[in-house]
């Protein structure tokens, strides 16, 4: 056994030593494997991501040259640049601009922003405010219109506030006009509008006249709607706080918008309007200066007809970002400027179609432009060209790039400046520039935290050190088994050698008792007829005792073997105990034991083995012939209870230590102390009768202390009693 386990340990104990020695050479290897790998992996984002920005550049200026523009139709060129920026998200800050240095676009006049959802949450009650939250989330997440509206309405059931109800009544309107039913919307809007003055920034009171117009104008009375745009219109100056607020910019903007377009206004809106536009300054502005055209997007949530933004193909997120079309801000003034100043004067002709080019200004605008052609003659040429959203490619291009060729979590990998770049360089981990269309810029492994290359290989060599050791323990832990088990296997074999020895001395007792009741009739010894007939009796007793235990051998080798199978049949217990019970009286009799015997006349008959359950009561009744030296008593009862078929077997014998009262279940255990040394026995009995119990999905119970008896319980179903056929249960 010592060479068997040196055979292993030696073995195991050299890879072991050589891995950890190779482990440790590995450290400045494995450094330079990864800046090479992250090397290789940056330069194919970098090609992919080159490839990607030129493409899509080139797209810009293909899709414009397709339909030259009219530089006479303004409107015009703000829709088509509008579309592109839709269409096309690495379009940010779109200009034209002549060789003179003029534009053509951006126009002159002040732009604004579209205003994000009023959001309505200062309820006084937390049932009125979930109410509104619920009904929220069916109308902008789900939806459903429908849902929306019932929570709505069942929320302004329970507002008592006159604020809280408007608010109800505003977003019950709202849902009647995304659903189609413009006459309820109106309804709804209507009690918002009416009979109230317009207070500051009444941001209800706005959306309201807004949406009402808008459902007159779905309604087709188009007088009615241009009525409430001029009311709106109105209340916006009235307010005296239009250059304050982007909100209400966007509504006086909308407004103005709609009343440039309806042409045919009666006399009555068209002196309104006059007073309206003289009151701002606005009188003999052209009508495309004084607003600007917002009929490209809409709210999502207002628009019923089939246009929302998923159905063009373009995110919601798309069209927020058109704001900026409008937006002005310092970033977009000083970008527009510069470039007007630092525009390189081209000679170039005007391209189109599939010839088109992108050049990209070597500066720091990172503008991409090209000659424009124009639907009309002109003797001024002029360039088309827009700034390259670098917020596009850092969080949407380069995240698709990094997800195929960079999947790893940590370092990270980012787009920064020169600048941002020296400072990473510190790390010594790899960097490209990016030369040919991100002058300026730098693909940089950024580490999380100072030494993280040294960290990330010493964490490694650990997983290969933890490995090592992992084996080793893993060699260790099978040499131990290997050892228990083969200890477990020699004491086995030495169980089973006392087993044969004591069954040995237990099948003699029946043989020599056969034999002298054999002899006693062959030599006549027998003095009456009445003791000579009932010796055959006496005979076939001791045999069915010698058969009964050499069918416990027989199990057992079944057991073992997994091919112990039971036939299930209708058996009744109280006859199958009064068999076993007549069995084994003439031995109780012989050996002077009291007999207390309770049998159940009736019981129900339930599915069992027969000669199982028999053997069972057999054993029972020789462990008390075994282990009942002294105060020889046996009691037998058989009765159902609650479903149950009972069976009680009872000694005033030497009895069980509580601590075995499982153990006494398990195969060749005997309890082994001074009183119990002189008894005969296989340990095989209580073995067989729990794996019988549990063939029959029965139970056993033990009641047992020392020098105070023991009583065996043995339950049994009897559900479904008498409906099951014959078959037979494999028990391994």
């Amino acid at each position: 056994m010592i060479l068997l386990g040196l055979s292993l340990v030696i073995p195991g104990l050299l890879i072991s030593i050589i891995g950890i020695g190779s482990v440790a050479r590995q450290k400045q290897t494995r450094a330079i494997q990864l800046r090479q790998q992250w090397q290789g992996q940056l330069e194919r984002i970098a090609i992919g991501l080159e490839k990607t920005i030129d493409s899509s550049v080139k797209a810009v200026f293909n899709s414009l040259a397709k339909e030259p523009l009219d530089p006479s139709r303004p409107l015009q060129i703000q829709q088509r640049l509008k579309n592109l920026l839709a269409a096309y998200p690495i379009v940010t800050y779109p200009f034209i601009i002549t060789a003179n240095r003029e534009y053509l676009f951006p126009f002159t006049r002040p732009m604004i922003a579209q205003p994000v959802r009023l959001e309505f949450s200062a309820f006084r009650s937390s049932l009125g405010r979930r109410q509104f939250q619920e009904g929220e989330d069916h109308e902008f997440k789900e939806r459903d219109w429908l849902s929306a509206i019932k929570k709505y309405i069942a929320g302004a059931k329970q507002a008592t506030a006159t604020h809280e109800k408007e608010v109800f009544s505003l977003a019950i309107g709202r849902c009647y006009f995304k659903w189609g039913k413009y006459r309820q919307a109106l309804q709804y809007r209507l009690e918002v509008v009416s009979g109230r003055a317009m207070a500051d920034h009444d941001d209800q009171q706005l959306q309201a006249r807004q949406l009402l117009a808008l459902a007159y104008d779905r309604m087709g009375a188009r007088e009615a709607a241009a009525d409430c745009y001029l009311e709106l219109y109105e209340d916006i100056l009235a307010l005296q706080a239009a250059s304050k607020s982007p909100l209400l910019d966007f509504y006086k903007n909308e407004a103005l918008d709609y009343l440039n377009r309806q042409i045919s206004r009666s006399a009555s809106l068209q002196e309104r309007l006059t007073k309206a536009l003289q009151r701002e300054r606005l009188e003999g502005i052209p009508a495309r200066e004084m607003s600007l055209r917002w009929n490209f997007f809409r709210f999502p949530e207002l628009d019923q007809e089939g246009t929302t933004a998923d159905q063009q193909g373009m995110e919601f997120k798309r069209l927020q970002q058109i704001q900026e079309f409008y937006l002005v801000n310092d970033e977009k003034k000083l970008f527009y400027t510069r470039l007007q100043r630092e525009f390189p004067l081209l000679s170039s002709e005007p391209v189109s179609g599939k010839d088109s080019r992108a050049f990209i200004l070597q500066t720091a605008l990172q503008v991409a432009y090209a000659p424009l052609t124009f639907e009309k003659a002109t003797a001024e040429h002029a360039f088309f060209g827009f700034r390259i959203a670098l917020a596009h490619i850092q969080h949407v291009l380069l995240p698709a790039l990094k997800k195929q060729y960079w999947p790893e979590a940590s370092p990270e990998l980012v787009l920064s400046t020169r600048v941002e770049a020296s400072a990473l360089a510190a790390q010594s981990l790899p960097q490209l520039t990016l030369e040919k269309l991100l002058p300026g810029y730098v693909l940089a492994v950024k580490a999380p935290r100072p030494g993280y290359l040294e960290a990330r290989i010493r964490k490694e060599l650990l997983v290969n050190y933890v490995l090592i050791a992992a084996l080793l323990l893993t060699l260790f832990v099978v040499v131990a088994l290997f050892f228990r088990s083969l200890r477990r296997d020699m004491e086995l074999l030495e169980l089973k050698n006392r087993f044969l020895d004591s069954a040995a001395h237990t099948l003699k007792t029946p043989l020599a008792r056969i034999r002298m009741l054999a002899e006693q009739l062959q030599l006549n010894w027998l003095k009456n007829d009445e003791q000579r007939a009932v010796q055959p009796g006496r005979i076939i007793a001791a045999a069915d005792r010698m058969n009964d235990l050499i069918g416990n051998l027989l199990d057992l080798s079944r057991i073992e073997a997994g091919q112990k199978t039971y036939r299930f049949q209708p058996a009744s217990l109280p006859e199958i105990a009064r068999q076993a019970w007549a069995e084994a009286l003439p031995f109780l009799k012989e050996n002077g034991f009291a007999c207390r015997v309770e049998i159940a006349e009736e019981m129900p008959v339930f599915a069992g083995d027969a000669r199982a359950l028999r053997l069972v009561i057999g054993n029972l009744i020789q462990n008390v012939l075994s282990y009942s030296p002294d105060h020889k008593e046996i009691e037998l009862k058989v009765y159902s209870f609650a479903d149950e078929a009972v069976l009680e077997v009872a000694d005033c014998g030497l009895g069980i230590p509580p601590e075995h009262h499982e153990a006494i279940f398990s195969k060749f255990f005997r309890v082994e102390n001074d009183e119990t040394g002189t008894s005969q026995g296989s340990g095989l009995g209580l073995f067989l009768v729990k794996h019988v119990v549990d063939a029959h999905n029965g139970r056993i119970e033990v009641q047992s202390a020392v020098g105070q008896g023991s009583r065996f319980i043995i339950h049994l179903p009897m559900a479904g009693a008498g409906h099951h056929s014959e078959k037979k249960r494999k028990q391994s």
